[in-house]
Parts: C-alpha cells; structure tokens; sequence
C-alpha cells in the first residue's frame, strides 16, 4: 500500500487524523516533536487519538492545546496588558501608537 502525499495546511479539515510526526511537520512548523506532544498529553493539554497502536491528533486538538498552553504576559505599563495591544493590531491599528496608548490615556 502506497502512502498518501501529506496536505497542506490549507487542504487539512479541522478533525482529519495525523499522526504526531505529521502534526508536528505540518501544523507547528517543526518546532516540536512526537515526544513533545506526548508530553503534553500526559500534562492534560491535548487530545491524541490511538488507533491500531500509532497515535494521531486533529488541526482542532492541536488549536485547543495551543490555547491551554497560552502564558498570559506580564504586565509592563500600568494598566495595560500585552492581549490588549495584540487586539489593537489585530483589528488593524499596526501603528505602535495606536497599539499602545500614552500612559496618561490608560485607565
């Protein structure tokens, strides 16, 4: 049996199975291994699915644990936290002004 070309990770649907070597190549860039997604299985944080003895995980499985895994910043100006200045870009004011308002102006 001939194994199937990977997806992109445009053509993955959100519940299609990869194994974890595939999840880590296509969906984190390389940046984690198998081994690390076991661990944070056993930490509580990702849902694996194990299927005829290989482990597989979702897009969505892997979309929740990046969201468990999120470390909320410190923060550095009075009143203002990192999520607020992402929300800010992410809404479209790239401008460091726009993102980070003077201090006088925070509540």
């Amino acid at each position: 049996m001939r194994k199937r070309a990977l997806l992109s990770r445009e053509e993955l649907r959100p519940d299609d199975l990869l194994t974890l070597a595939q999840a880590c190549e296509v969906l984190l860039n390389g940046n984690l291994t198998p081994a690390s997604l076991r661990r944070e299985r056993e930490k509580g944080r990702l849902v694996t699915f194990k299927i005829a003895g290989k482990e597989f995980v979702t897009p969505n499985s892997i979309i929740a644990m990046r969201l468990m895994c999120t470390c909320p910043p410190i923060e550095r100006v009075e009143g203002l936290s990192a999520f607020q200045v992402l929300d800010s870009v992410e809404a479209g004011d790239l401008t460091l002004e726009a993102a980070i308002p003077h201090p006088s102006k925070v509540r």
